[in-house]
């Protein structure tokens, strides 16, 4: 008979910590546990013949921690590991059926185009103009007519300036883009019943631009201007005496009979000064000295044809806020008042009137008198 291998066994060893007292273990309860993977001293080894634990396994006799929940969408195999990543799926393919909420409406409707803005022609060629001269009178609708003619063909029409009044206005800075409050003068020439302006700007060519104070002597001269905007629910319009000007310079120098060397022509006089006036004749404005007026001389040329407390005949040209601005013959201006035994009902625009030179202010540049009687 084959004999059989006797291995020996080994004696069980026995573990020296199991034979302490309880108390002792007690007392290191309260110690922190180390951790699974380190062994314990009182772990029992295992003996010769038998199979040592897997390492990654903690005993049983200790606190393990808590798996980690797999990750959400990930698939994970029989032993706990998460599986190989698998291709993403290609997206659900959207159902022809879908909540009338969820379907796509019509696009929303592209925004109006603004209009564009029309100019001042434009809107003035869209008045009613049967409308707004319905209740006006025949002297009213002939004075219109001529400023819509004025406006519509750059026709010059004839007026007396009857007042000059300043004009606050916000102009743009070209230099800082900044805007500045700028006082502009302005002539007030009224034909009829109409107010019209015309700006400082507008009196003289850029080049020729004259000191404000020409401009404020100027009341009581008769001028040529062109309409260059209306605003006809307000009643007022805008001219131009430079564009006249230039219309009338224009017709000027195509007559030959009046262009030419020793031929006589007429101007109007526009401002008088001690020592000049200003003249205009045939759109040319042009200063007369005292030696072109007279071969001796003149110590003032307001006081020469007009001396304090002669009696002069005059034409009333206009009534603003309560002065009445005659012109004499020779084209001077008058600031006069009535008389105690007159009042203003009494006289009216063309009425010709004896006028009694009272005073002539220097600074500016203006004669008064009183209206003494009709002629």
């Amino acid at each position: 008979m084959p004999r059989k291998k006797v291995v020996p066994e080994e004696p069980e060893q026995v573990n020296d910590m199991e034979l302490e007292p309880q108390a002792q273990e007690e007392n290191t309860e309260g110690l922190e546990q180390p951790a699974a993977d380190v062994l314990q001293e009182d772990t029992a080894l295992p003996a010769s013949g038998e199979a040592a634990p897997p390492s990654d396994q903690p005993p049983e006799d200790m606190d393990t921690p808590p798996a980690e929940p797999p990750v959400v969408g990930q698939d994970t195999g029989q032993d706990g590991e998460p599986a190989a990543p698998t291709e993403p799926l290609p997206p659900e393919e959207s159902s022809a059926m879908k909540p009338f909420w969820m379907e796509p409406g019509a696009p929303p409707p592209p925004p109006p185009e603004p209009e564009p803005q029309k100019n001042d022609r434009q809107s003035f060629y869209g008045l009613d103009f049967n409308a707004l001269d319905r209740g006006l009178t025949a002297e009213e609708r002939q004075e219109w007519n001529s400023i819509y003619a004025s406006y519509r063909g750059r026709s010059a029409l004839t007026g007396t300036i009857i007042g000059v009044d300043p004009l606050h206005i916000s102009v743009r800075n070209k230099e800082t883009g900044a805007m500045e409050k700028k006082t502009m003068y302005c002539a007030i020439v009224v034909p009829y019943r109409v107010r019209v302006v015309i700006p400082d700007t507008e009196m003289w060519e850029q080049e020729q631009a004259r000191p404000d104070f020409v401009l404020q002597n100027m009341v009581g001269a008769t001028i040529d201007f062109i309409i260059i905007k209306v605003d006809r629910e307000n009643g007022v319009a805008v001219a131009s005496r430079r564009l006249a000007a230039r219309s009338q310079r224009y017709f000027f120098a195509h007559r030959p009979n009046l262009s030419q060397t020793g031929a006589q022509v007429k101007c109007r006089v526009l401002s008088v000064g001690p020592r000049r006036c200003l003249v205009e004749c045939y759109g040319h404005d042009i200063n007369l000295t005292q030696r072109e007026l007279r071969y001796t001389a003149i110590p003032d040329l307001r006081e020469e044809y007009h001396p304090v407390g002669s009696r002069r005949y005059a034409t009333i040209a206009g009534k603003y806020g309560g002065g009445v601005f005659c012109n004499l013959p020779d084209g001077t201006v008058c600031m006069c008042n009535y008389s105690y035994q007159h009042e203003d009902s009494d006289f009216m625009v063309g009425d010709t009137v004896i006028v009694l030179v009272q005073r002539f202010e220097e600074e500016k540049r203006q004669m008064y008198g009183k209206i003494m009687s009709k002629w």
